[in-house]
C-alpha cells in the first residue's frame, strides 16, 4: 500500500515499485528518478548541494505525512577506547589513489603524535604496510576481519579516510572524521558524525566529478 522508491536516477526502481504496488497504492519517488512521472508523489532531491541524509529525511516524511525535522550530526554510540585509524579506500580511482608518502603526510598533519591503526581491504594492503613503513613503529597495519575494522573504526578517537565507504561507517557510529575529498560531492557524502572535518584537494580539472 506505500512504497517508497530511494533511487536517486534510474528507472528500474520505479517500473519494480510500480509492478509492486497494490491498486490504490501510494508510490512515492524522488523527481530526479527517470520514472518519477509513473510514481504517484515525488519528492525533491538536490544531487550536488545537499546532504544524501536531509534527503531521505524529506522523502520518509511527506511518506509518512509527518513535518521534516532538521537532522543533527550524529553523536558517538562508544566511548573513544582505541587509536585513531587510518582506512584506506579508493585506489580503485585514480583522482583517489594517493602515494604511500602523501598518506604518511597526511596522517603527520592530522595526527603529529601517538600510535594508529591503517585499516584497509585486502586489496590496499600492500600500500598499508608501504605507509606504515614511512610512519615507523607509531603505526600497525594487520590483515583484519571485516567485524574486526568495523569496531576498530567504532572506538577510534578519529578515523582519517578518503571519500568512500569507510566515511559512512565513522558516521554510523558517530565517529569524527577527517575526510579527504577529490572528485567527489563533499556535500552530498561529507561525513555525519560531530567534529568531523572535510578537506578538498585543490589541485583537479573539475569537482564534483
Amino acid at each position: 500500500r506505500l512504497i517508497i522508491n530511494l533511487e536517486q536516477r534510474y528507472g528500474l526502481a520505479g517500473i519494480a515499485a510500480r509492478l509492486l504496488a497494490a491498486p490504490s497504492a501510494r508510490v512515492i519517488s524522488f523527481r530526479s528518478n527517470l520514472m518519477s512521472h509513473d510514481a504517484t508523489e515525488s519528492a525533491d532531491y538536490d544531487p550536488l548541494d545537499e546532504h544524501e541524509l536531509k534527503s531521505f529525511v524529506r522523502i520518509f516524511a511527506q511518506s509518512l505525512g509527518v513535518s521534516e525535522r532538521a537532522s543533527q550530526p550524529r553523536s558517538r554510540t562508544a566511548p573513544a577506547t582505541g587509536l585513531p585509524v587510518l582506512a584506506l579506500a579508493g585506489s580503485g580511482c585514480p583522482s583517489r589513489r594517493l602515494r604511500s608518502d602523501q598518506w604518511a603526510a597526511f596522517i603527520d598533519r592530522i595526527v603529529p603524535s601517538g600510535n594508529l591503526q591503517i585499516i584497509s581491504a585486502p586489496a590496499d594492503y600492500a600500500l598499508a604496510q608501504a605507509i606504515a613503513q614511512r610512519v615507523g613503529t607509531r603505526a600497525v597495519a594487520a590483515r583484519l576481519s571485516w567485524t574486526e575494522i568495523v569496531e576498530q573504526v567504532r572506538v577510534a578517537p578519529r578515523v582519517l579516510t578518503i571519500d568512500g565507504g569507510m566515511v559512512h561507517v565513522a558516521s554510523y557510529f558517530g565517529t569524527p572524521v577527517t575526510a579527504l575529498f577529490t572528485a567527489g560531492r563533499h556535500l552530498k557524502w561529507s561525513p555525519w558524525s560531530a567534529g568531523s572535518t572535510v578537506i578538498r584537494r585543490s589541485d583537479l580539472s573539475c569537482q564534483p566529478c
